[in-house]
């Protein structure tokens, strides 16, 4: 198959119909129509990044994709600060991925019924515990997953079991969850000075000190420091920002918000929710994927969140109060950027499950790490060294990813 692709490194890579279009600003009007046409009158016989064609009832009838989606949608209805939602996905997953991998383990011969109730009422039990003001929901999603085993083949006793172990499972993963830290209480005092974040009531600047679970600790791969403050180099990277804020193009407007209307994490589960659409992935494949992307972009966040309150830094408004931000600058200093470190290692997780979409992933990554600057929140320093950490994190989440499969809180 043929790939039909303008490309240009930072631009986004659209994926419509099979096809993958990157857009650069200097080529002509007149070019790019005709490029689009012959794309379009093409459409039929390419395929960019999809081996095969969409498998629809795999992907539909696979409980651990379902469990993502009502996590998505439960935390869409919550105001959460990326760490807090990093951290969800990855409890909700680990959740599914242990018991499915203790049953294994355990050689306890599952049916696809006791595989959704096993995953069902693991999934069901840590969910109920991060949003309690949803358990009714969670409750009735939950028994809309079980309700044809219930009715059906599925043995009672084994059905029994299978609940009890995910139930097990579940409050295991509970009980780790109350104890990582998330719950500590900042009693600093925000630092002042030139070129530190101004600011009050910082979110969750706590969140670097959470436990990790590939990770040693938030500290273990880290950036070099900011660049000194109003040294030229700092200064240059601060007017780069004021102008990328009064010449932004269409595209980098679209581009600003695709990424900076929702959370990362939220934006890396829903692409790999639209690419696995066009893998065969077992359920116990998918549960690992899931499990392997969440808990990367979770230790991910804990890294940049460990040097944001380390250093501190303004954002590039506090330093040129001309910019013009097209999105809102969240409450939090600046280096470095969280969405450049979740991006960086969403792209290397996410091309090892899927490398035929290698390429897509990292324009994908490389636009998120570039919208924040062309957004007016962030110093090209912010984004380069926020990418280059999270593919660092990235990778020695492969290490562990191709190591001998394991648990990670249930034993």
């Amino acid at each position: 198959m043929q790939n039909v692709k303008i490309k240009q490194p930072g631009i986004r890579s659209w994926i419509k119909g099979g096809i993958s279009i990157s857009v650069n600003s200097d080529i002509s009007v007149v070019a790019y129509a005709l490029t689009s046409l012959i794309i379009i009158s093409s459409i039929i016989i390419q395929t960019v990044f999809s081996p095969g064609p969409i498998l629809v009832s795999a992907y539909q009838g696979n409980p651990v994709i379902s469990w993502n989606k009502l996590t998505t949608e439960i935390i869409l209805q919550h105001s959460m600060p990326p760490p807090r939602i990093a951290r969800a996905y990855a409890l909700v997953h680990i959740s599914i991925y242990d018991v499915l991998l203790t049953s294994k383990n355990l050689e306890i011969n599952t049916s696809p019924g006791l595989e959704r109730a096993i995953i069902t009422s693991a999934a069901s039990e840590v969910l109920s515990y991060l949003f309690q003001d949803k358990i009714n929901e969670i409750k009735k999603f939950a028994l809309s997953q079980g309700i044809l085993e219930r009715n059906h083949d599925v043995d009672k006793l084994n059905l029994s079991s299978a609940i009890q172990l995910g139930q097990t499972v579940g409050k295991q993963v509970v009980m780790y969850a109350k104890k990582d830290g998330s719950n500590s209480v900042f009693n600093g005092t925000v630092p002042t000075g030139d070129c530190k974040w101004k600011g009050t009531n910082p979110l969750e600047p706590m969140a670097g000190q959470w436990n990790t679970f590939v990770l040693s600790s938030g500290a273990e791969i880290q950036p070099p420091p900011p660049e000194t403050c109003n040294s030229e180099k700092y200064k240059t990277q601060v007017q780069q920002v004021v102008d990328a804020s009064h010449n932004r193009t269409t595209k980098q407007i679209e581009a600003i918000h695709y990424w900076g209307d929702k959370p990362p994490p939220i934006i890396w589960n829903s692409i790999f929710d639209e690419s696995i659409k066009r893998h065969n992935l077992s359920i116990i494949d998918t549960a690992r994927a899931l499990a392997y992307l969440n808990i990367g972009m979770y230790d991910a966040g804990i890294s940049t969140w460990y040097t944001k309150f380390n250093y501190w830094t303004e954002r590039p408004f506090q330093a040129a109060p001309s910019i013009i931000t097209e999105i809102s600058t969240p409450n939090f200093p600046g280096y470095t950027s969280g969405h450049s470190t979740f991006s960086g290692t969403a792209k290397i997780i996410l091309g090892e499950v899927f490398p035929d979409q290698k390429e897509y992933f990292d324009y994908q990554a490389d636009e998120a790490n570039m919208s924040r600057m062309w957004g007016g929140i962030h110093l090209l320093q912010d984004c380069e060294e926020g990418l280059a950490v999270g593919i660092k994190i990235g990778n020695m989440v492969l290490e562990d990813m191709r190591s001998t499969p394991h648990t990670f809180i249930y034993k």
